[in-house]
């Protein structure tokens, strides 16, 4: 400390000035007046202390919840005052960065802090959920297995068709495209599927079906001539019988 009030002219605008020099461990002391533009050089006024100084290192510690990683760029083991550090979140597929907390808030990926102080941060990493919707187009169900309201990434589902009577499985369209019955589909987003039914037809052939009818056709007319014959035989024999009783 320095006091020059009781130097003449009210201690001539005298400052004492320091210097650091972490570099050096040295503290250099000037003494100056604005108002006179004038140093003062005696050894009272300006010296050089000794004084070990050690910069200040922090560290930063990134924990992650849920499934993924973290990278730092530049990554040390610590840190000094003011340091920029970048940190980026990468999640696995199937799940979604959330937010960060700690000594650090928000949601922006990627995203820097400032080292001013020792730093613990937390990126938090959520699960995706995915859905399954199958339509059935025609007459018929379907069975899945597992079922759930929701999926998550990676995992497989079995689709089973079951036909009404009368119609016929057709196959699997939309996210799944297939003949299979069953099939099965890796869930990676959320799907949907139609499922397709039609009913069954039924055709005669058109040489057997004429051949059929004409069949029929002929038996019927000899089944009617044969019932006319018959019919005329028992009228003849009414005719004769009336002419020998008259």
């Amino acid at each position: 400390m320095a006091n020059f009030e009781d130097s003449p002219n009210g201690g001539g605008g005298y400052l004492r000035f320091l210097k650091f020099s972490p570099s050096q461990d040295k503290i250099y002391v000037s003494t100056y007046s604005p108002y006179l533009n004038k140093y003062l050089t005696d050894d009272n006024n300006k010296f050089v202390l000794n004084y070990p100084m050690t910069q200040a290192h922090y560290t930063l510690e990134v924990n992650v919840e849920g499934s993924g990683s973290t990278t730092i760029s530049p990554l040390r083991e610590s840190y000094v005052f003011g340091s920029v550090v970048n940190l980026t979140v990468t999640p696995e597929p199937g799940w979604t960065f959330q937010e960060w907390s700690g000594d650090l808030t928000g949601n922006t990926n990627p995203t820097s802090i400032t080292m001013y102080h020792n730093k613990n941060i937390t990126a938090t990493i959520t699960q995706d959920h995915y859905t399954l919707e199958v339509n059935v187009e025609g007459s018929g169900t379907v069975t899945t297995n597992p079922t759930q309201t929701f999926y998550v990434y990676g995992d497989i589902v079995s689709l089973t068709a079951v036909r009404s009577l009368g119609w016929n499985f057709i196959g699997w369209s939309g996210d799944l495209s297939s003949t299979d019955n069953p099939a099965s589909i890796v869930i990676d987003s959320s799907k949907k599927i139609t499922l397709t039914f039609t009913e069954k037809q039924y055709t005669w052939p058109v040489t057997v079906f004429g051949t059929l009818v004409g069949y029929m056709l002929r038996e019927a007319m000899f089944f009617f001539l044969t019932i006319v014959h018959l019919f005329l035989l028992i009228l003849a024999q009414f005719a004769r019988a009336e002419y020998y009783v008259s």
